[in-house]
């Protein structure tokens, strides 16, 4: 992914966004002590703005502190593992650790990781993702809040993705032995195909009506009532792509 964006993030927010992507989810002072931060009020600031931010959460660990007190620990969500990828250096040739790190935050896709490097598919999936985790983080970047609904545009945009990337022959027949082996990932992709004829079948139409138009035009007298409903029936297909999109 890119730095093209300039993310409104401190240097310190930065390193301590960049610890928790690579090493997973930590507690204040493990950030303190690894992260090469000098003081534990500086950490502890940090990651108190990356999570007012919207960047990371803090949750309750699996160890405990002390008998009867747990730990806190900061986990990224799905916008802070977008952001964090972003101003990482090549996080992309770290892929098999992130993916088990963080496989819950986009389990479409990385849970699946070990079956796309199976089938040969893990050049255009990193390609593809690089696209996908651009989405959370712009809408972060420029102010928009983000939901868990949106991570089924995440989902669509990847399968978007995949289909342009997979040019080669024998990466398109690697794809579908791994549609053929996977039930779920067939149906959603089978869906965005019939969502995309259903699109384009609508603009044939369209283009069909606008060519009947030209046509009347040649006449004397156009009937222009039928003209006026053939331009009102012209503009459902771009209503109609908004709506699938």
């Amino acid at each position: 992914m890119n730095n093209r964006l300039e993310y409104p993030l401190t240097d310190s927010e930065r390193t301590a966004l960049r610890y928790i992507l690579e090493n997973g989810p930590a507690h204040g002072y493990r950030v303190y002590k690894e992260s090469g931060l000098r003081t534990d009020k500086t950490v502890y600031t940090a990651l108190k703005a990356l999570k007012e931010k919207g960047l990371l959460e803090k949750k309750p660990a699996e160890e405990k502190r002390r008998p009867g007190q747990p730990m806190q620990n900061y986990y990224l969500t799905l916008t802070g593992l977008s952001v964090g990828l972003s101003i990482s250096d090549k996080p992309w040739k770290r892929m098999d650790s992130l993916v088990c790190r963080w496989e819950d935050l986009f389990p479409f896709v990385f849970k699946r990781w070990s079956l796309f490097k199976k089938h040969g598919l893990t050049e255009e999936v990193m390609k593809a993702l690089e696209w996908v985790m651009e989405i959370p983080a712009m809408d972060w970047r420029y102010g928009h809040s983000w939901v868990d609904l949106e991570r089924a545009s995440m989902e669509e945009t990847f399968v978007n993705s995949m289909a342009d990337l997979l040019r080669p022959v024998e990466a398109r027949m690697n794809w579908l032995r791994l549609l053929h082996s996977d039930e779920k990932l067939r149906k959603r992709v089978e869906d965005y195909h019939k969502k995309q004829l259903e699109i384009n079948e609508a603009f044939v139409k369209q283009q069909k009506d606008k060519v009947k138009i030209i046509a009347m035009l040649q006449e004397p007298e156009p009937d222009w009532e039928g003209i006026r409903k053939l331009e009102l029936a012209s503009l459902w297909p771009v209503i109609h792509a908004r709506r699938l999109a």
